[in-house]
């Protein structure tokens, strides 16, 4: 009885697995300077816009990634969900950290205007679905008329602390955001967008501050690979 259960709980994993791929199977981005690769099915990208992979950081450049309200038309919103299959390419590279940073710019002009952005973060091992870690951050902002452009960012991780179990050569990513914009009167203006998204990835577990600076230096190659 318990080899039965085994195997359908492995059988069971396989066809997970097996259906992830076959919707993630579009594209595959490698990158010279990173020890994995990335799987997904283009058309599921929507706003996230363009992958772009450097020094095992992952980057969007967003598509119109934008929710916006005018004039007391109230809430309108914009929700995207994208799911990636990261895959060692490096012998004795393991996934066993993961930092995700945004950031972008909103306006909130009258006192009836607000704007919120959410991003969550889901880790899966793709061998074992059920070893898994969510991470999630949330932005608001209320206006009092005439504010102007200003920038909003969010971040969070997700490490062994997180009830992620490291060490895995294969996981699936879930990235998801949610950016809302509500005007209430006449002549107001709510915006919001995001204009970048990256998640570093590290072998072993980095502090907040420390992934933060592995995160700039990874944006610098980036910013020079999008100069070419």
């Amino acid at each position: 009885m318990k080899t039965n259960t085994v195997t359908r709980i492995f059988t069971l994993i396989a066809v997970l697995t097996f259906a992830f791929n076959a919707q993630s199977a579009t594209i595959v981005v490698t990158d010279p300077g990173s020890d994995f690769k990335v799987t997904y099915d283009d058309s599921e990208a929507g706003a996230f816009g363009t992958l772009v992979l450097v020094n095992n950081t992952i980057f969007f450049v967003p598509d119109d990634f934008t929710a916006e309200s005018a004039n007391g038309a109230g809430q309108a919103f914009i929700s995207e969900t994208l799911n990636l299959q990261l895959d060692a390419t490096t012998q004795g590279f393991t996934f066993d950290s993961f930092f995700l940073y945004e950031e972008g710019d909103y306006i909130v002009d009258g006192v009836g205007t607000e704007v919120s952005a959410s991003g969550e973060m889901r880790v899966r091992d793709a061998f074992f679905p059920f070893n898994s870690a969510l991470s999630e951050f949330d932005f608001f902002a209320s206006g009092d008329g005439g504010t102007g452009t200003q920038q909003w960012s969010g971040s969070t991780s997700i490490d062994g602390s997180s009830g992620w179990a490291p060490g895995t050569t294969s996981v699936l990513l879930t990235l998801q955001n949610v950016l809302t914009a509500d005007s209430m009167s006449s002549g107001e203006l709510a915006f919001i967008q995001k204009k970048f998204e990256g998640v570093q990835i590290s072998v072993n577990e980095v502090p907040l501050p420390a992934g933060v600076w592995l995160f700039s230096s990874a944006l610098l190659g980036f910013i020079g690979l999008r100069r070419q």
